[in-house]
């Protein structure tokens, strides 16, 4: 890659899209490092003089579960003191052979580049998804029951840091009052600015 803001969207359209098994293999070698490292809720690659070949063998198997896929990229963020690019993806994911409707699933793509003959590769791949984001890919009908699980988890740690502040565990001193807090609000307010003095600079792209 050249500008791995601006090319990261066809990157990712080749590699998880492709027409051929030729284009994808074609991506892989071109935009990965021979020694990419891979991290997934289900798969990990360390990073070695073989990985990428491992790396493609997880994305031609990915093709092969899903024939028709659908990648939507609704924001891209590039740290470029860090060399880092943010994927903000929503996915259609449907198992061949699946009896089940595919639901959107949305997740978060890390992607750690390196800068090798005047051009960007890949050097590691981090994909984050959220339990009840993961379930949809594999069984959707299951989604709502782990959002309702999820939901009842948040309810029951509120209920038990409350009895455990009731017995004087981490339990804080009383809240300043409104006028005080009013007035540290506009303190900070007004010695809040905007910049930065290291030159770091981050890019954003919102669909």
């Amino acid at each position: 890659m050249q500008t791995p803001f601006s090319d990261i969207k066809h990157v990712v359209s080749l590699l998880t899209t492709a027409e051929t098994p030729e284009q994808q293999r074609d991506a892989v070698n071109t935009y990965f490092a021979e020694d990419v490292e891979f991290r997934h809720p289900l798969v990990k690659i360390s990073s070695n003089h073989l990985s990428r070949e491992d790396l493609l063998a997880i994305y031609q198997s990915y093709r092969i579960l899903s024939p028709h896929i659908e990648i939507d990229i609704t924001n891209v963020v590039y740290d470029n003191r860090t060399n880092t690019l943010y994927l903000d993806i929503t996915q259609l994911f449907h198992i061949r052979f699946s009896p089940f409707k595919p639901v959107p699933a949305h997740f978060v793509t890390r992607l750690k580049l390196i800068k090798k003959n005047k051009k960007f590769l890949i050097a590691s791949q981090e994909d984050f998804y959220q339990p009840d984001e993961f379930i949809a890919l594999i069984l959707p009908p299951l989604m709502p029951l782990m959002r309702y699980a999820l939901t009842a988890g948040g309810y029951i740690t509120a209920f038990s840091a409350k009895m455990a502040q009731v017995m004087g565990y981490w339990r804080p001193t009383a809240e300043p009052s409104k006028e005080k807090q009013a007035s540290e609000d506009s303190q900070d307010s007004e010695d809040t600015h905007i910049g930065s003095d290291d030159g770091h600079q981050t890019k954003r792209l919102e669909k």
